[in-house]
């Protein structure tokens, strides 16, 4: 079984390339050849996602219980589109669908609540890759913003009442947050296509202050 570490290097740089691939694929930038080896590497490294993971649930490890699951879904999810591989595809969903149905009645995760200071970081970098699997089940006929009665939006709406004012909390978690401004980049650059299906003027507000919203894991810009 390979380092922690490691594992999570791998779902970033797998959920990386793969949404970059997706947005040059029909470029014919590649030979057959290369596209071959391409689609060979994305399934290496997707089998090994999913056994480290797997393993996780069975075994209720705690980084199968945060975000580290939702970036394992998300590089799964991508590069099974990439290969076109049904099953991965299917594998990847399921890691959205366990995140939307942990948001609890607040719009919380209680996971990423246990962070301390570091709570509001880890709720906006649990949201990132979930919204983006959302986006990626859009362009294959799938409503996943309506699962679990649409939980994803209580999520979306508890990040944004804690980005606008943070105390909130410290309330619940004992400990002033740390807050980096001006938000950027993984903290708001999900909101990019959030706000194109559904209007929110506070996100708006935020990404007009926004210096990038790029992020390497998400392929660098996000989704369009």
């Amino acid at each position: 079984m390979p380092s922690f570490q490691g594992v999570y290097i791998q779902n970033w740089l797998l959920s990386a390339v793969a949404l970059a691939y997706l947005k040059v694929r029909e470029s014919d930038a590649g030979t057959p050849e290369q596209e071959a080896r391409i689609k060979k590497w994305f399934k290496a490294l997707t089998g090994r996602v999913e056994d480290y993971f797997g393993h996780g649930l069975q075994h209720g490890d705690s980084d199968a219980q945060n975000n580290h699951l939702y970036w394992a879904g998300l590089a799964i999810a991508a590069a099974s589109i990439a290969g076109n591989r049904h099953k991965d595809f299917d594998a990847g969903i399921i890691t959205y669908r366990i995140g939307v149905g942990r948001i609890q009645p607040d719009g919380s995760l209680l996971a990423e609540m246990a962070r301390g200071q570091m709570a509001l970081h880890y709720h906006l970098y649990a949201l990132g890759p979930l919204i983006i699997m959302a986006e990626l089940g859009e362009a294959n006929g799938m409503d996943l913003y309506a699962e679990e009665k649409g939980a994803i939006h209580r999520l979306v709406n508890f990040c944004v009442a804690v980005l606008e004012d943070p105390s909130l909390l410290e309330k619940t978690t004992g400990v002033a947050q740390v807050v980096t401004l001006p938000y950027a980049g993984s903290d708001i650059g999900w909101a990019v296509p959030y706000v194109r299906r559904f209007p929110n003027p506070k996100l708006s507000d935020f990404l007009a202050k926004a210096p990038w919203v790029r992020y390497t894991s998400w392929g660098g810009a996000p989704p369009e």
